[in-house]
């Protein structure tokens, strides 16, 4: 087949683009990758590398599809190796391109792995691992690699592989097949995972974590300190670090480095996240609820706050934890905590917090050395309820583009003070939309203001960026009252005729209520996006 010919040659090779964009220490310096995602559209959950796999490995409805799917595939593989005809190659590559392997790869590796892969098909996976474009085409090659690699006898070949699966393990929506080929050649090392947990930020970082084993105390000490720390927001990630580290032990220690501390905060505000049904994402079966006595933990965690409470970061921290604290008082959620140990533990909160005046050091970090607004310290203000209306709608008007600032500056009772900076973001929202992610704060702004700014999202909408939509569309799911004037109907209209991604389509439909929000209809969605 010539290279012309070849569908999967019309884009650049995932390979290369990886291997090309590692910087100097190995992490990859791209926020996605060039082709077009199967599964995409929503900005808050779906578009970090990995996390649209992510979603539908916890979908339920996709997980009864999966061996149908799976089905499917191998048969039209089985069928290609029997007759590997340049023919047959494109129209298998289209089927395998613009089909999550998340729904399939398990299914599909039990029935491939019956036999000895057959030669046509290595072979073409192997092309399509160094060459294909499409993201969905190397998954499926990553795993094909990973049986091939199984009855492999020769050390260099597999050597060479296996260098090559870490390259592409680098780029986080690969780092979860990378893990599952090389444990199915058995030649998965705990220092493999480890070169991923130094190289990842998000849903590989994670995927690494629960795979790597933890037994050693020193990298005990190293999943208390960075564990959390993580680009996406995944509570659940304290569970998996409450199975690995006793953090009762580790409490009852006299004294606590200022790291573990602060590692320790991190591991409480997610737990508490998650308590309180902020995950975004559900847990994996395998990652069981520990027992865990919130309270006891808790009051070991406040007799070591008070060596570090009086340090901005720590006490933005005890703030957040109390704030938490209080929404479980208010949603009556007694199953982890008691009303009255709730209240017990939010007083000495408090009491660490509000033993200093924290306002002239929050007024003196309302920007990091680099000049972003330290969101943190900003949160931490008005949560203490300290008005620092002024000094941010300063920092706004020296520089629109900080957008992060809308959310706070909308949160106020004053209606002038609202309307002033909603008449800022209308002069500056075409601005705004001439690049993808800068407008996103203030539309998520909106959620807690319904019924407001109904223009923006108009614009918003009609963006030429997916991501922008798919938050405008979010914003308007928040609001109550879904009657929509005709200029929005309209928005919406035209709003699904330029979605590239067939959720977004869906979500359109479901506001304008003509379909519902369930695998079937996600899969119709699809079908029609690829006529």
């Amino acid at each position: 087949m010539e290279t012309r010919t070849k569908p999967w040659k019309q884009g650049k090779s995932i390979f290369d683009y990886i291997k090309s964009n590692l910087d100097e220490d190995g992490f990859f310096t791209r926020e996605n990758l060039e082709d077009r995602a199967v599964v995409a559209g929503d900005s808050d959950v779906l578009l970090e590398p990995g996390a649209a796999d992510a979603y539908l490995a916890s979908n339920s409805q996709a997980e009864e599809a999966a061996n149908p799917v799976g089905d499917q595939i191998y048969q039209v593989l089985r069928a290609y190796a029997e007759d590997p005809t340049p023919e047959n190659a494109t129209m298998l590559y289209m089927g395998i391109s613009s089909t999550p392997c998340i729904l399939y790869y398990e299914s599909l590796v039990d029935a491939l792995s019956e036999d000895r892969i057959p030669q046509p098909l290595w072979e073409l996976a192997r092309e399509w691992l160094y060459e294909a474009s499409s993201r969905e085409t190397v998954k499926l090659a990553i795993v094909i690699c990973g049986l091939y690699m199984l009855n492999e006898q020769d050390l260099t070949v597999n050597w060479q592989l296996k260098q090559d699966l870490m390259i592409l393990s680098r780029c986080e929506e690969f780092t979860s097949f990378v893990i599952y080929a090389l444990e199915l050649s058995h030649q998965l090392e705990q220092k493999d995972l480890w070169d991923m947990l130094q190289h990842t930020s998000g849903w590989g970082k994670l995927c690494a974590m629960q795979a790597y084993d933890f037994a050693a105390p020193e990298d005990q000490a190293w999943l208390v300190v960075h564990g959390c720390d993580l680009t996406i927001d995944y509570p659940a990630v304290s569970l998996m670090i409450f199975s690995r580290v006793n953090i009762p032990a580790l409490l009852s220690e006299p004294h606590l480095e200022h790291p573990q501390f602060q590692g320790i905060s991190h591991i409480l505000l997610n737990y508490l996240a998650f308590l309180l049904g902020f995950q975004q994402l559900e847990a994996p079966e395998d990652d069981k609820m520990p027992v865990i006595d919130l309270f006891s933990v808790m009051e070991k965690f406040l007799k070591h706050a008070q060596e570090y409470h009086t340090d901005l970061m720590d006490g933005a921290a005890l703030i957040n934890m109390a704030e938490g604290l209080r929404t479980m008082v208010e949603d009556e959620c007694w199953d982890y905590l008691t009303m009255n140990q709730c209240h017990i533990l939010i007083s000495e909160l408090e009491t660490l917090v509000f033993s200093q005046d924290w306002l002239p050091q929050i007024r003196a970090n309302l920007l990091e050395p680099d000049g972003r607004v330290n969101l943190i310290v900003v949160h931490m203000a008005y949560a203490l309820d300290l008005d620092i209306h002024r000094e941010l709608w300063n920092l706004l008007k020296k520089d629109p583009r900080r957008t992060e600032l809308y959310p706070f500056l909308l949160d106020t009772q004053d209606k002038r003070r609202f309307n002033r900076v909603m008449k800022f973001a209308r002069e500056h929202a075409d601005e705004y939309l001439q690049e993808e992610y800068v407008m996103e704060p203030l539309l998520q702004a909106l959620e807690e203001h319904p019924g407001e700014g109904e223009d923006l999202l108009e614009k918003a909408l009609t963006s030429i960026y997916d991501s922008c939509r798919g938050t405008a569309l979010g914003v308007l799911d928040s609001w109550p009252d879904k009657n929509w004037s005709p200029r929005m109907r309209l928005a919406l209209l035209r709003a699904r005729d330029m979605s590239q991604h067939p959720l977004l389509k869906l979500r359109v439909d479901v506001l304008l209520k003509k379909r519902t929000m369930d695998f079937a209809s996600f899969l119709d969605v699809i079908h029609e996006h690829q006529k």
